[in-house]
C-alpha cells in the first residue's frame, strides 16, 4: 500500500468515524430521551398525580408509555444534538492551531535550539533530518515533564504538525531508538492518521459532554434547607446522576471508536518506521525500553486521557484502558517487528539539483512570452517522482543529513529566532531586487514591520545573498515552525509584508510564489471542517488552470500547441488549454487551494501530469523541481529529499 492508498484509507476511516459518531449520538438521544421522560413522569406520579380511569390496573411502565409527550421527546433530542454539536465545534475551535494547541493543553515546553541541552539538540537533529528527508517543513518539538517513555504527532496538515516527546524518552532512548520513534510519528503525519486523530478529539468531546453536564449539575445543586428546596435539590442531583450514568455510555462509545480507529494504524506506523530507517532495532528497542521502564508509557497529565490515542505507547491505565486499548500490547508490536529485522529492505537513491531562479510575470499579470524558466537542465528530475510522496528512505535521510550539514550555522540560527526568521524571509524576497527597488521596499518595511525585525533586516539580506536557491528553500522549511509561533496580528502583518515584497517589482518568480504560498499555509487559520473530497471530474476547470499555467510557463519560447497539450495530458479527457492571457499567479493560488480537495488517489495523476508538461520542452529546470515540491506540499503530498 503506497502513500496515496494510505491517504485514501485514512479518508475511509474518517467516513467510518463519522458513521460511528452518528451511531453514538443516536444512542445517546435514545437513552437520554428515555431517562428524561421517565424522570419527569416519575416525579409527576410521585407528586400526587392521580391515574386516569383508563390507566387503572396498568403498571407504572405502561402508564409512562401512555403519557410520553412527543414534544418532550423532540425537545430532548434537539437539546442532545445541539449540545453534542456545539461541544464538538467548540473543541475544534480550541484545536484550530493544530498540534500547537494539543501541546499547550498538556503543558509542553517548546524546544529552542539556542537554549537546548545536548540531549535536546540530538532530538532536534533527528526531527530535522526526518522532516527534510520527507520533504515537509520541520515540525516544532515540545518536551513534556513526564518520566515515562512516550511521544506523539499532532496537527491537521504537515505545515502545522508538532512532535511531542517525554523527558523519560529523552533520558532513556539511544539515538537510533529516538529515530525509530520519530519515524513512527512521521508515518502518522504522512499517512493521514494525524488529521484523523485531531478530528476524533473534537467528535469525542461532543459525545462525552452529556456526562460532563450531569457532573456539573450535581456539583451546582445548592438550594435552601426548606423541604421544598430539599426536594428540588434531590431532583436536580438525581437528574445530574442520571446524566452522569448516560455519560458513561458516551465514554463507552468514545473508547470503542478510539479502539476501532487506532490499533491497526499503530502496527502500520511501526512497519513504516522500519521501512523509513531500515533499522528494525530502533523502533523495537524503543518498545522494549518501555517494557523495562518503571513508568512504562503512562502519561500522568490531567488532560492526557483526551489525547491518549495520539501517543506512541498506551498512555493510560485502568480497566477501561485495557478493555478498549488504543494501542496493541507491546509484546505483540515487538513480535510483528521481529520478522522485519531479518527481512531487509532496499531503497532507491536519486540526486537532487541545484535550483536556479527564473523570472515569471507579476502576481496578477499574465505570463510574459519574453521570460521563461532557466536554461539550466537537470537529469535529477527523475528522482522527483510523484509516486514517491511520503516514501522516506535511508537515501532520503542521508540526503537530508548532507543538506543540513552544509547549511551554515548562522543561517540555521536565524531561522529559529522569532524576529530574525521574519527578517530572513524578507531578505530572500529583497535579494533579487535592484538597489532602487530595495530602497523603496525598505522604506515601507521600516513602518510596517516590527522594529526588532527591521533592525535585523540588513544582516538577513546579506545572508540571503550568500545562499543558493536550494539552501534558501531548506532554510524556509526550517523557519516555518518559528513563524507559526507568531500571534495572529503578527502573522497578518507578516503575510501582508510578504505579499507586498512579492508584488513590489511587478514581477513574480516561482520561488517568490513558493515563499508566499508556504507562508500563507503556515500562518493562515487551518480549515478544520470535514469537507467532501472530490474527483478530478468535479474540478476540471481548476485542473485546466493549473496544467495550462505549467504549460505556458514552460513552453513560452516554443509556442503552446493545444493538440500537444491534450496529448500530454491524455489522462484528463475533458481538459482544455486556457489562454495565457487569462492566467496569473492569483488564479494559480486559488486553484491550488481548491485542488487540495482532490481525493487522495486523484493527486498522483495530477502531479504526474505536471511532471509530463514540465518535461515537454525537452529540458527541466531546477526551479521546476522546486515548483513541483511546492505544489506537492500544497496538496499535502510532500516529496522526499534527494542527493545533490
Amino acid at each position: 500500500m503506497d502513500f496515496y492508498q494510505h491517504q485514501d484509507s485514512a479518508r475511509r476511516n474518517t467516513a467510518l468515524l463519522i458513521a460511528l459518531f452518528i451511531t453514538a449520538v443516536v444512542a445517546l438521544i435514545i437513552v437520554t430521551v428515555v431517562f428524561t421522560t421517565a424522570f419527569v413522569h416519575y416525579f409527576q406520579l410521585g407528586s400526587g398525580i392521580h391515574l386516569e380511569a383508563h390507566e387503572t390496573g396498568r403498571s407504572l411502565w405502561q402508564v409512562w408509555l401512555g403519557r410520553v409527550n412527543p414534544e418532550l421527546v423532540l425537545g430532548v433530542a434537539a437539546v442532545v444534538v445541539a449540545t453534542v454539536f456545539v461541544a464538538s465545534q467548540f473543541k475544534a475551535m480550541q484545536l484550530r492551531r493544530g498540534g500547537e494547541a494539543v501541546a499547550a493543553a498538556m503543558d509542553g515546553e517548546l524546544l529552542n535550539r539556542d537554549l537546548a541541552t545536548s540531549q535536546q539538540k540530538l532530538l532536534l537533529n533527528v526531527v530535522e533530518e526526518m522532516a527534510i528527508a520527507s520533504g515537509m517543513p520541520v515540525p516544532a518539538v515540545y518536551l513534556f515533564a513526564e518520566p515515562s517513555i512516550n511521544a506523539f504527532a499532532a496537527g491537521y496538515r504537515p505545515t502545522d504538525a508538532v512532535i511531542g516527546i517525554t523527558q523519560g524518552a529523552l533520558d532513556t532512548l539511544t539515538r537510533e531508538q529516538l529515530q525509530g520513534v520519530i519515524a513512527h510519528e512521521f508515518s502518522h503525519i504522512l499517512h493521514g492518521d494525524m488529521r484523523l486523530n485531531m478530528r476524533l478529539i473534537s467528535l469525542l468531546s461532543g459525545i462525552t459532554i452529556i456526562g460532563t453536564a450531569g457532573h456539573m449539575l450535581m456539583r451546582s445543586s445548592q438550594f435552601s434547607s426548606s423541604r421544598r428546596s430539599d426536594n428540588k435539590r434531590g431532583a436536580a442531583m438525581a437528574f445530574g446522576l442520571g446524566l452522569m450514568i448516560i455519560g458513561f455510555a458516551g465514554t463507552f462509545f468514545g473508547k470503542l471508536i478510539m479502539a476501532a480507529t487506532s490499533r491497526q494504524r499503530e502496527f502500520l506506523a511501526d512497519a513504516s518506521a522500519v521501512q523509513y530507517t531500515r533499522n528494525p532495532q530502533g523502533i523495537a528497542g524503543a518498545l522494549q525500553a518501555i517494557q523495562n521502564n518503571a513508568y512504562g508509557s503512562q502519561w500522568q497529565h490531567a488532560n492526557a486521557a483526551e489525547f491518549s490515542h495520539l501517543f506512541f505507547g498506551q498512555g493510560m491505565s485502568g480497566l477501561m484502558s485495557r478493555v478498549f486499548a488504543t494501542h496493541p500490547p507491546l509484546a505483540q508490536r515487538i513480535q510483528r517487528i521481529s520478522p522485519l529485522m531479518a527481512q531487509g529492505n532496499r531503497g532507491q537513491i536519486a540526486s537532487a539539483a541545484q535550483p536556479t531562479e527564473p523570472v515569471l510575470p507579476g502576481y496578477g499579470a499574465q505570463p510574459d512570452p519574453a521570460t521563461r524558466p532557466s536554461d539550466v537542465t537537470t537529469s535529477a528530475f527523475a528522482g522527483i517522482d510523484p509516486l514517491a510522496a511520503g516514501m522516506i528512505t535511508p537515501a532520503a535521510i542521508s540526503a537530508a543529513q548532507t543538506q543540513l550539514a552544509a547549511m551554515p550555522a548562522a543561517i540555521a540560527q536565524q531561522t529559529r529566532d522569532i524576529f530574525t526568521a521574519r527578517a530572513f524571509v524578507y531578505g530572500m524576497l529583497l535579494n533579487p531586487m535592484t538597489p532602487e527597488e530595495q530602497a523603496f521596499a525598505l522604506e515601507r518595511l521600516a513602518t510596517k514591520s516590527h522594529p526588532a525585525v527591521f533592525k535585523r533586516l540588513q544582516a538577513s539580506l546579506a545572508t540571503a545573498q550568500t545562499l543558493n536557491q536550494q539552501q534558501q528553500w531548506l532554510a524556509l522549511l526550517e523557519s516555518l515552525p518559528t513563524l507559526k509561533q507568531l500571534s495572529r496580528d503578527q502573522q497578518r502583518i507578516f503575510i501582508a509584508n510578504v505579499k507586498y515584497l512579492v508584488e513590489h517589482d511587478k514581477k513574480v518568480t516561482l520561488f517568490e510564489w513558493c515563499i508566499f504560498e508556504l507562508a500563507k499555509q503556515t500562518c493562515m487559520p487551518v480549515n478544520v471542517s470535514i469537507v467532501r473530497e472530490l474527483a478530478s471530474s468535479h474540478l476540471t476547470n481548476e485542473v485546466s488552470q493549473l496544467l495550462s499555467f505549467v504549460a505556458h510557463s514552460n513552453w513560452v519560447d516554443l509556442g503552446t500547441d493545444e493538440k500537444r497539450f491534450i496529448a500530454l495530458c491524455a489522462q484528463y479527457p475533458n481538459l482544455r488549454l486556457i489562454d495565457k492571457s487569462a492566467l496569473n499567479f492569483r488564479i494559480l493560488s486559488a486553484c491550488v487551494r481548491r485542488l487540495h480537495q482532490l481525493a487522495p488517489l486523484e493527486k498522483p495523476k495530477l502531479l504526474k501530469a505536471v511532471v509530463t508538461l514540465m518535461q515537454g520542452d525537452g529540458r527541466v529546470s531546477d526551479n521546476e523541481i522546486m515548483l513541483l515540491k511546492t505544489l506537492s506540499l500544497c496538496l499535502d503530498c510532500p516529496m522526499p529529499a534527494t542527493e545533490a
